[in-house]
């Protein structure tokens, strides 16, 4: 059975990483819970990280509309 489609809207854009941290996203997808490569790992990791400053009150959560 396939993935289900995202109904969410992305944007890609790419992001430079020092090879340490690189390292540590290879780490994260041999352990096979945060994502299949080092992209999707970073992705979710932002995610996670917007959500936590969200809860914080450090950043306020935002309404967004569909594009057409």
């Amino acid at each position: 059975m396939g993935k289900q489609p995202n109904d969410v809207e992305t944007i890609q854009k790419t992001v430079s990483l020092a090879k340490g941290v690189y390292v540590y996203l290879e780490d994260l997808r041999e352990l096979n819970t945060y994502g299949k490569n080092p992209t999707e790992i970073a992705g979710r990791l932002i995610d996670q990280q917007i959500e936590i400053l969200i809860e914080k009150n450090v950043l306020k959560r935002r309404k967004f509309k569909k594009s057409p």
